[in-house]
């Protein structure tokens, strides 16, 4: 004991040498366990945050460290403390991409929704917004809801699709996200999908109803938007779920108009062979 009190001294000078006011946040955030134990032992505040809020627990987390979570909590590390923006340890848990300190940053109570950071995003948001499917299953197993929104609107779905990770959008829908969730701008779900120019993102939402004749604020469709993207397989699959080829856009505008004035000759054809009449 009295040689672990002798390196937890030491760590601690060395630290102060270095200009860092607050060892144990910066042994947290370096994974530095052994260090991190010792100044615990020295009797180092384990809620000791620095200027933007940051405590050891929120550095520990965010570096991903179970370990030092679990070693921090049983040292009375406050698992509800927060960063100046609002993000809790399991926002940091999550931005780690370590599913076993989201785990146990969730085993010690913390919930997965009602800790929003100030953008109103919960865990699940930041999940979905990079596809951690793996983390996304522990949070909503844990109780997240799925439709939870941010202070712009956006919803997990809403992200994943933005964030073209198909395996996320399909594990959200099976929760029970609303495929004709809105964000900001109006934009719904499948909008922002169409975005990706990528079939496999907005084959699943289509699959789930999601509104093909959807508007922005600015009018726009699903189907104007893939083809200002220049993206024909995503158009024909709008085309095919019965997207409306007359739809016009806030400026009077319909998806061939678009096509036209950008002397997209290929999606010009389709569109004016999808048009006429078949025999």
């Amino acid at each position: 004991m009295r040689t672990t009190r002798v390196i937890s001294l030491l760590i601690f000078c060395a630290a102060l040498v270095r200009g860092q006011a607050q060892p144990l946040l910066e042994a947290c955030a370096d994974g530095k366990v052994d260090a991190v134990r010792a100044l615990l032992v020295g009797g180092a505040n384990a809620n000791g945050a620095g200027e933007d809020g940051e405590t050891p627990l929120l550095a520990a987390a965010r570096r991903g460290s179970a370990e030092l979570i679990q070693l921090l909590l049983r040292a009375g590390a406050d698992p509800a403390a927060r960063r100046w923006n609002g993000e809790t340890a399991l926002h940091a848990a999550v931005a780690s991409g370590q599913p076993a300190a989201v785990a146990a940053v969730l085993k010690a109570g913390v919930p997965p929704d009602g800790m929003e950071n100030r953008r109103g995003q919960t865990a699940l948001h930041y999940a979905s917004a990079e596809g951690r499917v793996e983390l996304m299953r522990l949070l909503l197993d844990a109780g997240a809801t799925a439709d939870a929104k941010s202070k712009s609107g956006a919803t997990p779905l809403w992200l994943a699709a933005q964030g073209a990770h198909p395996e996320a959008i399909a594990l959200l829908l099976a929760a029970g996200a609303n495929p004709n969730a809105t964000g900001p701008e109006g934009y719904s779900v499948l909008h922002v999908a169409v975005r990706s120019c990528s079939v496999g993102t907005v084959a699943p939402l289509l699959d789930a109803h999601a509104d093909v004749q959807a508007r922005t604020e600015t009018g726009s469709s699903p189907l104007h938007l893939a083809i200002a993207d220049k993206c024909l397989p995503v158009v024909e699959r709008l085309v095919q779920a019965g997207a409306d080829l007359s739809a016009k856009d806030a400026k009077g505008q319909t998806s061939l108009d678009i096509a036209r004035k950008r002397h997209q000759t290929e999606l010009v054809t389709y569109l004016d062979n999808t048009k006429k009449p078949k025999p």
